[in-house]
């Protein structure tokens, strides 16, 4: 088998990478801007995707695949200046239209990790597949935008399509932006943790490794396709990840709460098409994937790493 990923030096990217130089079957060809050293039966070929010109350098002697995992995107960076929506649609939306118009028909199936952000307000709980898709971001609304036009491409070829939804994937290496790490970096560094609001706001995590191996049970199972959401399934509460973090750094350190700086939304997402057609479901405990995610931090500031 043959598989074309995009994506894979990225967050997901890069346990998935690990999972497919296990299989003896598969030949991986990564398009990346910054290259990885080849290794086994993993290769990396430079390529920007949102160039067509370097799509079609790519894909005149590509030939043919029979799966495209297309992970890259541009994804919003707090703190940091936001790109606009002329660089969302460039990346996320420019990016795909290249694939799928250089690569043609050379493309037997096609697996694309989307995201929770298309879903938009929640109306209900848990969120399942046929929720309204009304984004509320750039990012959002880009990222479903492609979902359409691959979904376009992909049924007028005959071509399976499976897409998933993440929710908040944490683990290792993730930015420190987000909830999870903020919190484990604070409780590694002997910081007492802010917490925006009462933290009973809901959340559903799914630990990286499990977000990669449901890729890979796109990329091996039913061919059939679809849209999966691919969550923990459990809703949790920032004070129940903020217990756990404290537990699994062995400190006594407690919360500092301050005043919430953004309305409530809890979320929660039903998995069940993912076991019953992926046959994927989330292996890693909450409590084991924080504590390998704060032995991890710990490493970074012994230098072991």
């Amino acid at each position: 088998m043959r598989v074309l990923v995009t994506g894979g030096t990225g967050f997901i990217g890069g346990p998935l990478l690990k999972l497919l130089s296990s299989e003896t079957d598969i030949e991986a060809v990564v398009l990346a801007r910054r290259l990885g050293k080849d290794h086994g039966n993993i290769r990396y070929i430079e390529a920007d995707l949102s160039e067509s010109r370097s799509v079609e350098a790519f894909a005149s002697s590509a030939g043919s695949f029979d799966v495209l995992v297309h992970l890259m995107a541009l994804i919003p960076t707090v703190g940091a200046a936001d790109p606009g929506p002329h660089e969302y649609v460039r990346q996320n939306i420019g990016a795909t239209v290249n694939l799928i118009a250089c690569l043609g028909g050379r493309v037997k199936r096609v697996v694309y990790g989307s995201t929770l952000d298309v879903y938009g307000p929640v109306t209900a709980l848990p969120v399942t597949e046929a929720h309204q898709t009304e984004p509320l971001t750039c990012y959002g609304a880009t990222k479903l935008a492609a979902e359409k036009l691959l979904a376009v491409f992909c049924r007028e070829r005959g071509i399976p399509l499976s897409i998933l939804r993440f929710s908040q994937v944490y683990g290792p290496g993730e930015p420190v932006i987000k909830a999870i790490p903020a919190f484990i970096s604070a409780v590694v560094d002997g910081r007492p943790p802010v917490v925006f609001g009462d933290g009973s706001d809901l959340r559903d995590y799914v630990y990286v490794d499990d977000a990669a191996a449901a890729v890979m049970s796109a990329v091996k199972g039913d061919a059939s396709g679809g849209v999966f959401n691919i969550s923990g399934g459990r809703p949790v509460s920032l004070l129940e990840v903020l217990e756990t973090i404290i537990t699994a750094g062995k400190t006594s350190l407690r919360p500092v709460f301050e005043n919430r700086r953004k309305d409530r939304i809890d979320m929660h997402f039903d998995i069940s098409r993912a076991k019953d057609i992926l046959g994927w479901s989330p292996q890693v405990s909450l409590a084991d994937g924080i504590e390998r995610e704060v032995r991890y931090f710990e490493s970074l500031r012994d230098g072991s790493r």
